[in-house]
């Protein structure tokens, strides 16, 4: 809660940045993005540690939670000021991270999941399946041949894809698994 600290090979322990004031203290979420040395930091303080351990401040006094990292396209998926706010993207450009805003809030989304083969992650929305762009934009995604009542994806946790079958498993803590879809394909 006090901020963002190395620990260095002879147990030295350094502060590389500041929460900020002691009311604006909020535990961080930390991820490393796998393409690249970088640490990215949420919570108050949204921050890059980069490998040389310089710190990129990427924005302040947001109380943002890391939802996901997708490798496929680069981008970390933030929700700010407790999903109040749009769903927003943290992408590197040139040498620098900025975030863009979505059109969807936190509330909007059942889940966004990286399957490479789509060549953007799908998301299932309150208005059915789309396509996230690296922008932060959504594009239909029509699904072929689905499965007569499948039940309402808003209420499924947990997708996890696996590249070796490009399907995306679904659970549900009522049903258990309630959807595998292949290629473009539900079934």
């Amino acid at each position: 809660m006090r901020g963002v600290f190395q620990l260095d090979s002879d147990d030295r322990i350094t502060r590389l940045e500041s929460s900020g004031e002691k009311g604006d203290r909020f535990t961080r979420v930390l991820a490393r993005p796998p393409w690249s040395d970088e640490v990215i930091t949420a919570g108050t303080v949204e921050t890059i540690v980069h490998n040389d351990m310089t710190v990129q401040l990427v924005a302040r006094n947001q109380h943002s939670d890391l939802l996901e990292v997708f490798p496929s396209i680069r981008f970390a998926v933030l929700v700010a000021d407790l999903g109040r706010r749009p769903i927003q993207l943290m992408r590197l450009e040139g040498d620098r991270y900025r975030r863009v805003d979505t059109a969807l809030a936190r509330a909007d989304i059942a889940f966004i999941v990286d399957a490479p083969w789509f060549g953007e992650p799908p998301a299932e929305t309150r208005c059915g399946p789309f396509l996230m762009t690296r922008d932060g934009q959504l594009t239909a995604f029509e699904l072929q041949n689905p499965r007569a009542g499948l039940p309402d994806l808003l209420n499924a946790v947990t997708p996890f894809a696996t590249d070796r079958f490009r399907t995306i498993y679904v659970w549900r803590e009522t049903a258990g698994f309630v959807s595998r879809r292949s290629g473009a394909t539900l079934s």
